[in-house]
């Protein structure tokens, strides 16, 4: 029996290299279920001799390791608090400013970042980042009884006088928003990321309601308001683990405009959830 195996591959072996082409290498592959034959032809003659037979019971395809892309921290959505600060830092406006307190435990803003671009700087931990967003900003007013008025500045009257019963007063805002951002990965904790950047802002639209209770409920708007400013930017500051960043936004420009409102810087403070 072992006889006429070795005269089997024997007559297989002098088929392939009979037929191959002087002085050029041939190499043939068979295969028996996990068995591999390789037969390597040397090109130098077409005896035997020219052929080697090596087995394998596996073959294994070194395949490079695709590396993790540079991972960005922008788009997604994100949630906080926003707030008026003065030009000494404090959230405490002056008495000539006052009647526009916030309701901090209400004033909410919401932002939904839909594009994002990346620039890999050094392999997948140090780039840059940019986008485009849509920020949602809702200032409310600790006065409800508050009536803000689309003027060329801003002004406003406090009812103290009627029987309407005020329930709500706030102060809308929306702008498309555009970072440019400086973002580290630490090296062996690429989960763990902080960015740093400027912003600039457009105002798209805005608004004010007073909603208040006079023999039913009843709402007041003035949409399009002329003093506030159509032109925001800031400065930013973004630390988080995987998914979640917390971050907060300072404008570098007033709320209003210069002669048409008091001086009050924006501040937004919140957490981002990455998509």
């Amino acid at each position: 029996m072992k006889t006429r195996i070795l005269l089997f591959t024997s007559l297989i072996v002098s088929f392939f290299v009979a037929n191959a082409q002087k002085n050029e290498p041939d190499t043939i592959q068979m295969s028996f279920g996990k068995t591999h034959v390789l037969i390597f032809n040397s090109g130098i003659s077409d005896s035997l001799n020219s052929g080697k037979i090596t087995y394998s019971d596996t073959i294994k395809n070194k395949e490079k390791k695709k590396e993790k892309k540079f991972e960005a921290y922008w788009s997604g959505l994100e949630f906080g608090i926003n707030g008026l600060m003065t030009s000494d830092n404090t959230f405490n406006l002056p008495n000539n400013t006052d009647y526009l307190d916030l309701n901090y435990g209400k004033s909410w803003f919401i932002n939904f970042n839909f594009l994002e671009f990346r620039l890999p700087v050094y392999k997948k931990n140090v780039g840059f980042v940019t986008g485009i967003g849509l920020n949602f900003n809702n200032y409310k007013f600790l006065n409800k009884n508050l009536r803000l008025f689309s003027t060329d500045s801003i002004s406003y009257s406090l009812d103290t006088i009627t029987d309407n019963e005020y329930k709500k007063n706030k102060l809308n805002t929306a702008y498309l928003k555009v970072p440019i951002l400086f973002e580290v990965n630490l090296p062996k904790h690429n989960d763990f990321h902080f960015l740093m950047g400027v912003y600039g802002s457009l105002l798209i639209a805005s608004h004010t309601k007073t909603v208040y209770n006079n023999n039913g409920n009843n709402i007041a708007k003035n949409h399009e308001l002329p003093y506030l400013n159509p032109l925001q930017y800031g400065v930013t500051g973004r630390i988080g683990i995987k998914g979640f960043t917390l971050f907060a936004d300072y404008n570098l420009t007033t709320l209003f405009k210069n002669n048409k409102g008091p001086e009050l810087y924006p501040v937004n403070m919140g957490i981002a959830i990455d998509f």
